[in-house]
């Protein structure tokens, strides 16, 4: 995913938000964290505004590298930005509120840390859900 970027920049072809998000899943996949939190910085300076899977990659390197102010800005980052079907990655786009399908996904996941922090954001559950959490 990396190599593919970085020839698509030799190139003259800015990498889009999808670019960025499979590169930074893959490096944090790898346990290279270093690179994710570095693809962040990059895909921010492109001018591509990072989704919640981009953002999930790097709180989850952050964990890693136990950077913990990072990672609990992530974190808070996470809770309003929209998931990656709601924008195209646009600067300006305004933020999608969490929903109870976003934090059951979370849970599901075994991500208990951000399905609470949505939570706590005052995202309301449907009963599925909360049986979910509970379970």
């Amino acid at each position: 995913a990396l190599q593919l970027m970085r020839g698509m920049a030799q190139i003259g072809v800015q990498p889009s938000l999808v670019s960025f998000g499979i590169a930074m899943s893959a490096t944090n996949h790898l346990g290279r964290w270093e690179e994710t939190l570095a693809l962040l910085e990059e895909l921010r300076s492109s001018g591509h505004f990072p989704d919640a899977g981009c953002l999930h990659a790097a709180r989850l390197a952050a964990k890693e590298a136990n950077l913990h102010e990072l990672k609990h800005s992530l974190s808070m980052e996470i809770s309003g930005c929209p998931r990656s079907s709601d924008t195209r990655g646009e600067p300006g786009v305004p933020r999608a509120p969490a929903t109870t399908e976003e934090i059951c996904r979370l849970a599901s996941l075994g991500q208990w840390e951000d399905a609470l922090m949505l939570l706590e954001d005052g995202s309301e559950p449907d009963a599925e859900c909360i049986k979910e959490l509970v379970s």
